[in-house]
């Protein structure tokens, strides 16, 4: 009975539904807490849902031991199989214009980037919320408060790094 209250929200709770000229953040459906992986995956599952990863940030959290370019992997090969199973769109950001790694992802809807110099993802991901359609749900993802607060300020829902990491 859940799941089918969850796909109802998910068909009619999104900001295209609104006529609105700035973007809002989706409400947290009943039976749900924000700080729930359930509510990770409610969102990921959200028609046109644009999901921003703050990169390093999920894996430093959840791979700390691990060197960069295994985090970067496990992250990307994580995300490709979300997105096997989620509507959702996964844009993740990382630190480091000096980085040289192919920009290839392993699922369509997994895309990944580097931030040039001199600007950190926070930033990239902040402008990225609002310069992204004001139609089309945004899902941030950081642990971060400056990312988070942006994110907010700018109509998206947030969640944190060990939300998606669980999901992983």
């Amino acid at each position: 009975a859940l799941r089918s209250q969850l796909d109802e929200l998910r068909a009619s709770a999104t900001p295209a539904t609104v006529a609105a000229t700035r973007r809002i953040s989706l409400p947290v459906p009943h039976g749900l807490f924000d700080d729930s992986v359930e509510y990770a995956e409610y969102l990921f599952g959200i028609p046109s849902m644009t999901v921003l990863i703050d990169g390093y940030n999920v894996t430093k959290e959840a791979q700390p031991d691990q060197s960069l370019d295994v985090q970067r992997d496990w992250l990307l090969q994580g995300l490709a199989t979300l997105a096997s199973r989620h509507d959702a769109r996964f844009e993740v950001v990382f630190d480091g214009a000096d980085v040289a790694a192919p920009n290839r992802s392993p699922h369509d809807r997994v895309r990944h980037r580097f931030t040039p110099a001199g600007v950190e993802a926070d930033d990239d991901i902040i402008d990225s919320v609002a310069s992204l359609d004001q139609t089309r749900p945004v899902t941030v993802v950081s642990s971060d408060r400056r990312v988070r607060d942006g994110a907010k300020a700018g109509g998206a829902n947030v969640i944190h790094s060990r939300q998606l990491a669980a999901l992983l």
